[in-house]
C-alpha cells in the first residue's frame, strides 16, 4: 500500500495517508492500533446503485471510461443486497477491533440501508452499545430535488449511527447558545 506522511511528528505521532482497499488497510494497522483508536468515522458506500462512469468529450469525440482502472472500480456503487452487507461486515467487525475501549463509532448511512447496516452494528457491537441515530437533514437531494413529489416524500435525511464499543465511552459535549 502506497502511504503518505504529512507535518511534522506530535509526541510520536505522524499523519498518514494510506492508498488502497479499507479493509486492507485496515486489518495492517491492527498490528500498532489494535484497541487503541478513540473515534473512527465512516461514509461507506450507500449502495445507490449508481455506475459513476465518465464520459469525457474533447473537440467533438467522446470517450467512455471503461471502468478497468483501479479509481473506477473504488467508486462503483452497484451491489447486490448480499454483497453490500457483507461488505459492510468485514470492515466494521475489523473496526470494533481497532476502538479502544473509550472508542466510538459513527457511520454516515442513507435511509435505503440504515435499517439492514443497525442490525449488523447491533450483532457486531452488541444491542446495548448503540448510543443514538443521528438525522441529518441535508439542503437539497442529489438530484436537485429540495420537495417531495405528487407520488413521493423528498429524499434529504442522512444518518449518522452511533456505537460504542463499552460503556465508558469518551462523549465531549457541544454546547450552542440558545
Amino acid at each position: 500500500q502506497l502511504k503518505e506522511r504529512y507535518g511534522d511528528p506530535v509526541d510520536g505521532w505522524m499523519n498518514r495517508i494510506y492508498w488502497g482497499d479499507n479493509l486492507q488497510v485496515m486489518s495492517h494497522l491492527l498490528k500498532e492500533f489494535r484497541g487503541k483508536v478513540d473515534l473512527v468515522y465512516i461514509d461507506p458506500p450507500f449502495d445507490s446503485k449508481a455506475d459513476y462512469k465518465k464520459t469525457i468529450t474533447l473537440h467533438g469525440k467522446t470517450a467512455n471510461s471503461d471502468g478497468t482502472s483501479f479509481e473506477e472500480k473504488q467508486y462503483t456503487d452497484i451491489w447486490s443486497n448480499d454483497e453490500y452487507l457483507q461488505f459492510i461486515y468485514c470492515r466494521l467487525i475489523i473496526i470494533r477491533e481497532l476502538l479502544s475501549e473509550r472508542g466510538t463509532l459513527y457511520i454516515h448511512l442513507d435511509a435505503h440501508k440504515s435499517h439492514s447496516v443497525k442490525l449488523i452494528l447491533d450483532e457486531i457491537f452488541g444491542v446495548n452499545m448503540f448510543i443514538n441515530q443521528i438525522a441529518w437533514k441535508r439542503a437539497s437531494t442529489v438530484k436537485g430535488n429540495t420537495g417531495q413529489g405528487s407520488k413521493f416524500f423528498g429524499d434529504n435525511m442522512d444518518y449518522l449511527l452511533v456505537y460504542t464499543k463499552t460503556d465508558s465511552y469518551i462523549f465531549n459535549n457541544i454546547y450552542t447558545p440558545y
